[in-house]
């Protein structure tokens, strides 16, 4: 697969690079029309059947969203050891995509302003050009927790993990 960035500044985010990195930036260009499914955007769903198959509608729907929002899904570091259970539901979707057809998918990045592009065959794209930069300042932003706010950090998949 080709991981491609819609920015700069989302592809520095997400490969969570430090004050100081240097990036390389590699401009790619599509050989051709590509069928992508758009997993960062809300979907319209349409029945097959009829209109009162509402709730079929909105379960998918809901689906569709929260396996585009776990395919951009960082890995903390506790979770390293895990992301064979954690990745697994987001490889199983990515498997269905291709196997209906498509060229790719389009997902949320988690990480940075922008989204990103999963094409499941690299030689779609031709790089064109190929930039460095170094990475000069990089941004934090916190939010302090309520009272009622649990201070472990826990994934929509712990329960699937092992604790050690």
């Amino acid at each position: 697969m080709l991981y491609i960035a819609s920015s700069r500044s989302t592809a520095i985010a997400e490969i969570r690079a430090w004050k100081g990195a240097v990036v390389a930036f590699a401009e790619i260009a599509i050989k051709r029309r590509l069928s992508l499914i758009d997993l960062s955007t809300l979907i319209q769903i349409k029945s097959p059947f009829f209109v009162e198959l509402l709730k079929w509608k909105l379960e998918l729907r809901a689906l569709l969203r929260r396996l585009g929002s776990d395919l951009s899904r960082p890995i903390t570091p506790y979770e390293a050891g895990e992301t064979e259970v954690i990745y697994r539901p987001t490889q199983l979707l990515a498997l269905l995509i291709r196997a209906s057809g498509y060229d790719g998918f389009i997902y949320p990045s988690a990480m940075g302003p922008g989204t990103n592009v999963a094409l499941f065959n690299p030689d779609d794209a031709d790089v064109k050009k190929v930039s460095y930069t170094r990475v000069k300042r990089v941004a934090y932003f916190a939010e302090a927790l309520s009272d009622f706010d649990d201070v472990h950090e826990e994934g929509p998949y712990d329960f699937a993990l092992t604790k050690k």
